[in-house]
């Protein structure tokens, strides 16, 4: 049994049964594609992302990059995710510094998340924000929010224990 699907202005208007389409009207403008075969995936999503990095087999070499070139990476990762059928993407750390955009100081992948919020072209993403490091345990360049501090300020909560200053790390 074959399925048609009508998209309209980027959105699923909706997925049928090809023998139970409505007419869509006029064929002006209309595109019919046959994509008999073929497996439809609406999006994707990336569970292992760091959008403000660039790939490659020396993306660590990359890392201490100036923030302004580390945010057009980020604008160049957001299209090729687009295209390739990514629509989420799950940030799972950056750098933390001075973001070139609007000057706040925290993890590059926050202020990419914010402008990135419903622009058509890049996908959704949920940032973890910075990482959490001891100290010595990533090189520098990695521009981490060192985390030898915490056992101090740990409190208690019902899984475990957690830092204290934990909305601050995340932005």
């Amino acid at each position: 049994m074959g399925v048609s699907i009508l998209v309209e202005n980027g959105r699923i208007a909706w997925i049928r049964p090809s023998g139970d389409e409505p007419d869509p009207g006029s064929a002006d403008g209309l595109e019919i594609v046959d994509a008999s075969g073929a497996t439809f995936v609406p999006g994707m999503v990336d569970g292992h992302a760091h959008v403000t990095l660039p790939g490659g087999a020396h993306w660590i070499d990359r890392i201490g990059d100036p923030p302004a070139r580390l945010q057009a990476v980020a604008e160049h990762n957001g299209r090729l995710m687009t295209a390739a059928g990514v629509r989420w993407a799950r940030d799972v750390g950056a750098p933390y510094v001075d973001d070139p955009v609007d000057g706040r100081r925290r993890a590059l992948s926050l202020g990419v998340r914010d402008r990135w919020r419903d622009r058509p072209g890049f996908p959704h993403i949920r940032a973890a924000g910075t990482w959490l490091d001891r100290a010595g345990t990533l090189p520098p360049a990695a521009h981490t929010v060192e985390a030898n501090t915490a056992r101090r300020g740990r409190r208690r909560r019902s899984r475990g224990w957690w830092p204290r200053h934990t909305t601050e790390v995340r932005g």
